[in-house]
């Protein structure tokens, strides 16, 4: 059953509904030269950012603002006494906003969900990568004690993500990896 609850600051003209959507409530606002404005109920239009997040805008006198409908049925609807600063799609869709699908965060509670549900890709599977894994490991290995100059220059990658590599800056879940921790 759709609930309707108002969106979070702005109380009396706009509500949120557990199933993502976002309406106008019946009010009337006066003009800065006192004529009377009634408005009425509807739906507000959607949009979908860049991302793929929903986002509506919205209105108060001279002030438009554009919100991202997660946030707004999150505040609405699920209690965050821990005060955490994310919202996280459960199922992976940024447009499925209903609450059920939703839940507060950490950053890098986000992060790590986005990486477990494929997301975003980490190591060799990421679309920029010009390493594997094994290449990575040879790399941390540095058997033959090369320069950091030589071994960007043999694996065609620069110095600073040779370097960022050695002091576990990036490919960081190699680190976690037995194999890797076992042959140092």
């Amino acid at each position: 059953m759709v609930e309707w609850r108002d969106v979070v600051g702005w109380e009396g003209i706009y509500k949120v509904s557990n199933d993502g959507l976002v309406k106008t409530c019946k009010h009337v606002r006066y003009t800065s030269d006192q004529k009377r404005m009634l408005y009425e109920e509807r739906l507000r239009k959607q949009s979908k950012h860049a991302h793929g997040y929903m986002r509506v805008t919205l209105a108060k006198g001279q002030l438009l603002k554009v919100e991202q409908t997660h946030r707004l049925v999150a505040k609405a609807f699920i209690p965050n006494p821990n005060n955490l600063p994310f919202v996280n799609h459960i199922d992976g869709d940024k447009a499925n906003n209903r609450v059920e699908n939703l839940e507060w965060c950490t950053r890098q509670e986000n992060m790590n969900h986005a990486v477990r549900i494929g997301l975003v890709q980490r190591g060799s599977n990421a679309h920029r990568s010009k390493l594997v894994e094994q290449q990575v490991i040879a790399i941390r290995k540095n058997i033959n004690g090369l320069s950091v100059k030589k071994l960007a220059a043999l694996f065609n990658i620069s110095q600073q993500n040779v370097n960022n590599i050695i002091k576990g800056r990036t490919w960081k879940h190699l680190l976690k990896n037995k194999q890797l921790k076992e042959s140092k």
